[in-house]
């Protein structure tokens, strides 16, 4: 420091590639969950690969910073709760190149991908065909619409965002749970994105993992799901 002479001292820093690991619960699937991977696990001490774990959090406006997380070291003894794809693909990589790698788990099981996706994708004007076409509301084969526990029963992507945040006086938006739990948190449209996703898009990369995250309701409207994997 030029003032008081004093310095900062950076342990335990490693050079090499950052993959952000995002989806639903086949990313969440963790490394207990996956059979005869014993000599990976084994050697999982020997490896240099770090993984941060982030906090699910929706969240109606977009956030300066991650709610919580934690980066840890990645060894025999704590792999078995890491990301399944997103550590064997890491370990792979090590192997291969030699430097240290490191992995964001950023998913929430059973989400859809338009929480995902950030406002100013799902209403930039040239996507009101898509996120606001009444002939692309999910149903089911017998022209029934979808039950509420799969999104966008009746809506569009457009209705299905105002009817999941409530929007008071202030600029804040109330998340709306319905009835059954986290349901909001894994289909509010831009709800992760402004939690999970946005706040780290000023962190250098080597590349994204994505794992599923079409939903029922998204997995009904294929011609939809080719627009929102693009905009993703």
């Amino acid at each position: 420091n030029a003032t008081t002479g004093g310095s900062i001292k950076y342990t335990d820093v490693g050079i090499g590639e950052v993959w952000y690991c995002s989806g639903q619960s086949n990313m969440q699937l963790a490394v207990s969950k996956v059979h005869n991977i014993e000599d990976i696990i084994a050697d999982a001490s020997n490896r240099d690969i770090r993984s941060f774990k982030m906090n699910i959090s929706a969240k109606y406006t977009l956030q300066k910073d991650v709610s919580g997380g934690a980066w840890k070291q990645v060894t025999t003894d704590n792999v078995s709760g890491i990301s399944a794809i997103g550590y064997i693909t890491a370990y792979q990589l090590q192997k291969e190149l030699g430097v240290p790698v490191a992995i964001i788990e950023s998913y929430n099981g059973g989400s859809a991908a338009n929480p995902w996706l950030s406002y100013e994708k799902i209403f930039a004007e040239d996507r009101a065909d898509v996120y606001n076409n009444e002939d692309w509301i999910p149903k089911n084969a017998d022209g029934s619409l979808v039950l509420n526990s799969s999104g966008c029963e009746g809506r569009t992507v457009w209705e299905d965002y105002e009817y999941y945040w409530q929007v008071g006086t202030s600029s804040e938006g109330t998340l709306q749970t319905g009835t059954e739990g986290s349901i909001g948190n894994r289909f509010a449209p831009t709800g992760l994105y402004n939690g999970m996703q946005g706040p780290l898009a000023g962190y250098a990369i080597a590349g994204v993992m994505w794992y599923q995250g079409e939903a029922r309701a998204n997995s009904l409207k294929t011609e939809q799901y080719n627009y929102i994997l693009n905009d993703l």
